[in-house]
């Protein structure tokens, strides 16, 4: 299945995370999206972090936290289009930002990944992806405080 960007970005805008009230940025950045199966993403992205751990990428606070990691999962997912198949548009996966006191910017928050995937059911549902465990689950679950950036 494959969806344009507009379709993407209103499925994101009514996605229940928890939006950050005042100042929450949602972009998409590609003209169409492939949207994958729910188990594709789990299975591939648990994968890729097994193999990001055995690599001996740890946690290391200011050089390589929890931005890095999520950021090189979105990089490793939009790759995957190009290696597969050329033809292919991305995955609907990225990165967000949550929790984090902007007033005063203070850096307490968190960042994540973030899928649009098909179930089993064949609906379409937003999923979150801790980048640093593997943990996985649906956008109402996602428990890291107000989200205020999100870039597919």
């Amino acid at each position: 299945m494959i969806l344009p960007r507009a379709n993407v970005l209103n499925s994101l805008k009514s996605a229940k995370f928890d939006w950050h009230p005042e100042t929450v940025r949602r972009f998409c950045g590609d003209e169409n999206y492939y949207i994958p199966t729910e188990k594709d993403v789990v299975n591939e992205v648990v994968r890729y972090l097994a193999y990001m751990r055995e690599s001996e990428l740890s946690y290391q606070l200011g050089r390589y936290d929890c931005n890095a990691f999520a950021l090189l999962v979105h990089g490793w997912a939009t790759l995957q289009a190009w290696k597969d198949d050329a033809a292919r548009p991305p995955w609907p996966l990225g990165h967000m930002f949550a929790g984090f006191n902007m007033a005063e910017y203070k850096m307490t928050g968190h960042a994540l990944n973030v899928c649009l995937v098909r179930t089993a059911e064949n609906k379409l549902v937003w999923m979150w992806i801790e980048p640093q465990t593997g943990q996985v689950g649906p956008a109402e679950t996602c428990g890291w405080g107000h989200i205020w950036s999100v870039e597919i």
